[in-house]
C-alpha cells in the first residue's frame, strides 16, 4: 500500500526514539488499565462520567497505535534499526506485558470463567461438557469471582480437552482466585513468548530480510498485548503449537508439522482450518509421497491414543462437543451472520433464517478456503492462504466477534512481513480494542444493546473486512506494461 501514508517525525537516533516511544507506551498502556476499571464501575447514573472515559479511552489508543505504527515504520524504513535499538525493542514488550500482568481482567470474564471451569472440572464426577458453568456450586471461590466481575453465564465447556488439564492443573494448584488468576496468566503470557519465538524462526527460515518487521507486527501489537496480558485470553496456547507445525512444515519435520498440528486442535478445535493449507503444501512439496503415507499412517495410530488420554477424565460421549456446536449458533450478535440475523427475521422464521445463514456462509466459507488453497506452491503461498484464512474466518464466518479473536490472524500476518497485511493488522486490532470497551457500556445500562451490536458490527467487523477485500481486489488487479497501454 504504497500510497497509504501515516505522517511520522524524521529522527536520526533511532535508539533514543525506540526508548522514547516505550516509555510513553508504557505509561499509556498503564493509564488504560486505570480507565478500563473507570469504566467498568460506571453505572446508569454516571452517563457523563461514561461517556468522558470512553473517549479517553478512544484517545490513549490512538495515540498508542501511532506509536505502534511508528515502530513499523521505522522498522521498514530505517537501516540497521535493529542492530541500534537492539534491546529496547525486545526489553519493552516484556515490560509491557509483566507490568499488566498484576492487574484484573476488565473487558471480558473469561479468565474468571478459566478459573471456574478448572475448579468444576476436579469435582467427583462432574465433566465441563456436560455441567453449565452457570450452574458452578455456591462457596467462597464463587463469592470471590463474583466480588471480581465474574458473570456465570457460560455454558458447557467449548475447548478442547488439553486446555481443560491446564484449567484442571491450577485448580488443583490451589483454590484462591487470585493465585488462579495469576498462575493462568503466567501460562498464557509463557505461551505468547513462545509464539514470539516461533515467528522469530519462521521469519529466520522463509522471510529473513524482513524477520525484523514481521516480529515487530506481532510483538508491539498493543491488542495482543492487552488482551494476552492484562485480561489473559488463551488463544496464546493455540496459537504457540500452531506455529510449532507452521515451523515443522516449512522445515518439512513431518511429525513436528503433524503433532504441532494436533496439540492445536486439542487446544482450541479452531485450529483446524488451518489444516488443509498444510496438507496442501506437503503433498505438492514432497517428493516420496508413498513414505509420507505411511507416516500419516503411523501418527494417526499415535494420535488416537493420545486423543484418547487426554479425553479420558472427561468424556461423555457425543456431548462433549456440545460446548463447542452451542458457540457456532448463528444469533443477533456482532457478526456478519448477526447482521444478516437480525434483518431477516424480520420477514422470515428465525429457524429457517439461522439454518440459511449458517449453510450459506459455510459454503462460501469452503469456498474461499478451497481457493486460497489450490494456490499452494511455495511457502509464501501456504502463509499467504492461512492469513486469509484466519482473517475470512474472523471477519465472515465467526458467529461473534471478540477483540482476540485476532491475536491468531496478528500472528499469521506477521510471519508473512508483507506491507498490504500489516496495514490490515493495524486496522483489525484498532477497531477491535476500539469497540471492545462498549460491552461495558451495555453492562452498566448506559448504551442500549441493539445500538452496540451494530456500532461494533460496522467498525469491528465490517470495516476491516471491506479493507481486507480490498486488499485482495487489488492483489488481483491486472496490470499492463507501458508499452502496451500505449
Amino acid at each position: 500500500m504504497d500510497g497509504f501514508k501515516i505522517p511520522f517525525p524524521i529522527i536520526r537516533n533511532t535508539s533514543f526514539t525506540t526508548f522514547f516511544i516505550g516509555v510513553l507506551s508504557l505509561l499509556l498502556y498503564i493509564s488504560i488499565y486505570f480507565t478500563q476499571r473507570a469504566l467498568f464501575f460506571c453505572n446508569t447514573e454516571m452517563l457523563e462520567w461514561a461517556c468522558f472515559y470512553y473517549l479517553l479511552y478512544f484517545i490513549q489508543h490512538l495515540v498508542l497505535f501511532y506509536f505502534y505504527g511508528w515502530i513499523l515504520h521505522l522498522a521498514k524504513t530505517t537501516a540497521n534499526f535493529e542492530s541500534s535499538s537492539f534491546k529496547w525493542l525486545l526489553i519493552f514488550p516484556v515490560l509491557f506485558q509483566i507490568v499488566l500482568l498484576f492487574g484484573l481482567p476488565t473487558l471480558s470474564i473469561d479468565l474468571f470463567s478459566y478459573a471456574a471451569q478448572g475448579q468444576l472440572s476436579i469435582l467427583p464426577h462432574t465433566s465441563v461438557y456436560q455441567t453449565p458453568l452457570w450452574s458452578f456450586p455456591n462457596g467462597e471461590f464463587k463469592d470471590q469471582l463474583l466480588k471480581l466481575g465474574w458473570i456465570p453465564i457460560n455454558g458447557l465447556a467449548p475447548y478442547g480437552p488439553l486446555f481443560i488439564h491446564i484449567e484442571s492443573l491450577v485448580a488443583r494448584l490451589t483454590s484462591d482466585v487470585y493465585e488462579s488468576i495469576l498462575i493462568f496468566k503466567l501460562i498464557i503470557i509463557a505461551a505468547n513468548f513462545l509464539a514470539i519465538g516461533l515467528i522469530w524462526q519462521i521469519l529466520k527460515k522463509i522471510n529473513p530480510t524482513r524477520r525484523w518487521l514481521g516480529l515487530l507486527i506481532y510483538l508491539w501489537n498493543p491488542l495482543v498485548i492487552i488482551e494476552v496480558a492484562s485480561e489473559g485470553h488463551n488463544d496464546p496456547i493455540m496459537l504457540s503449537f500452531l506455529l510449532l507445525s507452521l515451523l515443522g512444515t516449512f522445515e518439512h519435520q513431518r511429525a513436528k508439522a503433524w503433532f504441532g498440528a494436533l496439540l492445536a486442535f486439542l487446544s482450541k478445535y479452531i485450529s483446524v482450518i488451518f489444516i488443509p493449507a498444510q496438507a496442501i503444501f506437503f503433498w505438492r512439496t514432497e517428493k516420496n509421497r508413498k513414505s509420507l503415507l505411511c507416516q500419516i499412517l503411523i501418527f494417526t495410530m499415535i494420535s488416537l491414543g493420545f486423543i484418547y488420554f487426554l479425553y479420558a477424565p472427561f468424556w461423555v460421549g457425543t456431548k462433549s462437543f456440545k460446548g463447542l456446536l452451542s458457540s457456532l449458533d448463528i444469533s443477533y450478535d456482532v457478526s456478519i451472520s448477526g447482521l444478516m440475523y437480525s434483518m431477516l427475521t424480520h420477514f422470515l422464521n428465525a429457524a429457517i433464517v439461522s439454518t440459511l445463514i449458517s449453510w450459506t456462509l459455510r459454503s462460501i466459507f469452503i469456498f474461499f478456503v478451497f481457493k486460497f488453497c489450490i494456490k499452494i506452491k511455495t511457502e509464501s503461498d501456504l502463509v499467504a492462504a492461512s492469513v486469509k484464512t484466519a482473517l475470512l474466518f474472523t471477519l465472515f464466518l465467526a458467529p461473534n466477534f471478540w477483540a482476540w479473536y485476532a491475536i491468531v490472524p496478528i500472528a499469521l500476518i506477521s510471519i508473512s512481513a508483507q506491507t498490504d497485511f500489516m496495514w490490515a493488522a493495524f486496522l483489525l486490532s484498532f477497531c477491535a480494542r476500539i469497540t471492545a470497551a462498549s460491552d461495558i457500556l451495555v453492562l452498566h445500562g448506559i448504551l442500549d444493546l441493539k445500538t452496540q451490536r451494530l456500532y461494533s458490527t460496522l467498525f469491528g467487523v465490517i470495516l476491516p473486512l471491506l479493507f481486507f477485500i480490498w486488499i485482495g481486489v487489488r492483489a488481483n488487479r491486472p496490470t499492463y506494461s507501458h508499452e502496451y497501454t500505449n
